[in-house]
């Protein structure tokens, strides 16, 4: 904890830092004029994507770029952005963390540290979102539920680092995410209940006939209203 406590501190002093800095050097002009506009912190800078990452006062990385891919009329751009150079960082970090909280676990009795905090956050996501919502049969998509929890939460706490981004500000980013968990839990759904019937439980029990056909075309269109309201 103690650890942990320390980064936090040493993450907000670095923010100072280097805010500091930049309103030094973006204020001054060769004239001796100072300039409150150039002054101010550029939020678009950190929302909108870039072919590098700005460290401030250390540089920029110039991330590679690949030629196009063109199928048909279809441009593709495979070129490495910062979104994607921040979320192979994530993943990278997110194994890090997890394989050494697993190896904390196993050479302990009793849990602590970040192997503590980890399986707290397990065992809360399996007892109270899981297992309520899903029953007995939902342990078997407790790992992809996991792994999509742990990947948003490290990436939105990339965000709060100076001179990093979150993956999850790009639309690409979380689209993929909507469409794998759209797809998961559609394919799960007609595997345990058929195809049939699992479109009849789409449709509430007791619901009067003249109201039926209206309540499914609803029921359809909400199956595609949750994943396109998450990606935005």
């Amino acid at each position: 904890m103690k650890k942990i406590l320390l980064l936090v501190f040493a993450v907000f002093i670095f923010t100072l830092l280097s805010n500091g800095i930049n309103t030094v050097f973006a204020s001054s002009d060769p004239s001796g004029h100072s300039n409150e506009d150039e002054g101010k912190f550029d939020i678009i800078e950190k929302v909108v994507d870039h072919d590098y990452v700005d460290f401030y006062f250390f540089g920029k990385l110039k991330l590679p770029k690949f030629p196009p891919v063109h199928i048909g009329g279809l441009t593709i751009d495979f070129s490495i952005t910062k979104s994607l150079f921040m979320m192979f960082v994530v993943s990278v970090l997110l194994i890090l963390v997890l394989w050494r909280a697993a190896r904390i676990n196993t050479n302990n009795v009793v849990p602590k540290g970040i192997g503590n905090m980890v399986e707290s956050i397990i065992v809360f996501i399996r007892d109270e979102i899981v297992i309520p919502n899903m029953g007995k049969d939902g342990l078997k998509l407790l790992p992809f539920f996991l792994t999509v929890f742990f990947f948003i939460l490290f990436s939105n706490l990339f965000g709060l680092i100076p001179f990093m981004a979150q993956p999850t500000k790009n639309i690409n980013v979380t689209t993929g995410l909507a469409l794998i968990s759209f797809i998961t839990t559609q394919a799960m759904g007609i595997k345990k209940n058929g195809f049939i019937g699992y479109f009849k439980g789409l449709v509430p029990g007791g619901v009067p006939v003249f109201v039926l056909p209206i309540m499914i075309v609803v029921e359809f269109i909400g199956l595609f209203t949750k994943p396109f309201a998450l990606l935005m």
